[in-house]
């Protein structure tokens, strides 16, 4: 099949190291579809089975932006839950602000 091209990154925060031999969780998810640009969310744990409670610390976010390929139809992103309204709306905050402009997205087809 085909490749989405790489648009950009809305955000890459780097929180906290991440050591030589962590368990390392990456949940990646799309948040924003707005025709076949496409918004991904990527969520970095790092994971430590002594803690009770997984000890899932998480480390890093990353934003991402993709132009879907020309023959796949997006879907609308529906948020599940309050956390996922946030990432939703923070993602449609930068589509409206940052675009890409329809100038760039004909280019690139």
């Amino acid at each position: 099949g085909a490749v989405p091209i790489t648009l950009g990154i809305d955000a890459a925060e780097f929180n906290k190291p991440v050591s030589i031999g962590d368990m390392v969780r990456f949940t990646a998810q799309v948040v924003h579809t707005a025709g076949p640009v496409v918004r991904v969310t990527v969520l970095v744990d790092v994971l430590n089975e002594a803690d009770k409670d997984g000890g899932a610390k998480r480390t890093n976010f990353l934003s991402f932006v993709f132009l879907a390929p020309s023959h796949v139809n997006t879907r609308e992103v529906v948020p599940d839950s309050y956390a996922e309204v946030l990432l939703h709306v923070d993602a449609a905050r930068n589509y409206f602000s940052h675009g890409p402009s329809p100038d760039m997205l004909d280019a690139l087809r």
